[in-house]
């Protein structure tokens, strides 16, 4: 951040209400994550180029975000300050273990926050919920994912407790 730009005042977290998403909720929740995901690829992890057209279109992640509303397997939250949609989280619950996680466990698959509301509180507020709504469901382990060029994120997760249990590698092969 530029040295003349002040931090955004933090928002007090009882001033940020978090309620799982319903229908008429997805169209703002839709446009939202549709601007995440493209302002993520404007800034990949080195040597990764992500090709715009793969990037999930609006009907799919409508029809994503209508199956995590109507579904068991999903939590869609949404959190609102002064009754405006200020960010989203969606996690699934993933049912099979693998060598690092046993299951039942959720995966937080991605945390968005509306431009005005960012750096303000609020995607803490939306990890606070989705753990507590896990736990409620049973789950005892949470994992996320993600972009390792994320590093706002990842000083989000930490502070939460949240730690590296596995790195994704990959290696772009030059024709």
């Amino acid at each position: 951040m530029p040295a003349d730009e002040t931090a955004p005042e933090p928002i007090e977290t009882n001033l940020i209400s978090v309620r799982r998403a319903v229908t008429d909720d997805l169209e703002i929740l839709v446009e939202m994550h549709h601007r995440t995901i493209l302002h993520m690829m404007e800034n990949p992890p080195h040597g990764f180029f992500g090709d715009p057209a793969a990037a999930p279109d609006h009907e799919r992640l409508l029809n994503d975000f209508q199956e995590a509303v109507d579904g068991e397997d999903a939590i869609l939250l949404v959190a609102e300050v002064a009754g405006e949609i200020a960010g989203s989280a969606l996690g699934i619950i993933e049912e099979f273990s693998d060598e690092l996680i046993e299951a039942p466990y959720l995966t937080v698959l991605y945390v968005a926050t509306a431009d005005a509301w960012r750096r303000r509180g609020v995607a803490g507020r939306l990890l606070s919920e989705m753990e507590q709504v896990a736990r409620e469901r049973g789950l005892r382990i949470l994992e996320l994912r993600v972009w390792a060029n994320n590093e706002s994120a990842f000083g989000l997760y930490e502070r939460f407790g949240y730690k590296t249990i596995e790195h994704r590698m990959a290696k772009r092969l030059v024709d």
